[in-house]
């Protein structure tokens, strides 16, 4: 049987691709998943409960996450590009240069060069403006893989202070920024990460994050139908998403 490598810290059979994509790719088939249980749990309104007067609401500011992607329909995510609200894959944000909403541009660079490694091809597919575009957003929106393990929002802290010290681990390692370092010295250092092997480190647990972002550049590079099938991985969604992304309609 073929041996999918996806990257150079691991390698999987077809078969345990499926199984684990569950856990990689599958961040926003357990949110819809979680969003249908919640309508369906919901009690009934009592028939005889009085209504109360409505105020007329005051229309916010600037349009909600969720209101935007309403208005824009579904099948990519709403961006602010010159301007104007344009809707972009997060490939094609990458691509357009889409301002950071969230992230600082070190920080970008550094997760842009963490997630390439961990995942070949994440960068190219938008792994800075998706990771950010859900940091920007309301917590209950967020489809980040850190929404789900027990990390209370909000969510920006964790990564800002995560590439931080991975960049002054690379620092002290090698007086370079980690986007900066060549291959080998990268590689020591992510397996340094995995392990939670750094001398100094002042960010999340090490392996802990390593497991998020690398979650988060599985799910933007394979966690669509066209992921699934560039892996030869059968798509069997429980639910099949409303969109590509799973952006709620």
């Amino acid at each position: 049987m073929p041996i999918v490598a996806t990257d150079s810290h691991t390698l999987l059979s077809p078969a345990e691709c499926e199984w684990g994509s569950w856990i990689c790719v599958g961040t926003r088939i357990r949110k819809l998943v979680f969003l249908t249980l919640r309508v369906f749990t919901r009690s009934p309104k009592p028939a005889a409960f009085p209504r109360l007067p409505q105020m007329p609401a005051q229309p916010p500011a600037h349009p909600t996450r969720r209101e935007i992607l309403k208005a824009g329909g579904v099948g990519l995510l709403t961006f602010t590009l010159g301007g104007s609200l344009v809707k972009l894959s997060p490939a094609q944000a990458q691509a357009a240069g889409v301002p950071l909403a969230a992230l600082t541009q070190e920080e970008a660079n550094t997760l842009a060069a963490l997630g390439e490694r961990l995942v070949p091809g994440s960068r190219e597919a938008g792994v800075v403006p998706f990771v950010d575009y859900q940091l920007a957003a309301s917590p209950a929106d967020c489809m980040l893989m850190i929404q789900y393990l027990g990390v209370d929002p909000p969510f920006t802290p964790f990564y800002r202070e995560g590439l931080a010290a991975l960049d002054a681990a690379a620092q002290a390692r090698h007086k370079l920024p980690f986007a900066k370092l060549k291959d080998a010295p990268a590689e020591a250092l992510i397996d340094a990460l995995a392990e939670g092997k750094i001398e100094g480190w002042a960010g999340p647990p090490p392996p802990f994050f390593y497991f998020v972002v690398r979650n988060d550049a599985c799910d933007v590079t394979y966690g669509t139908e066209k992921g699934f099938a560039a892996l030869g991985v059968p798509y069997a969604a429980h639910i099949m998403p409303p969109s590509e992304w799973g952006e709620p309609s």
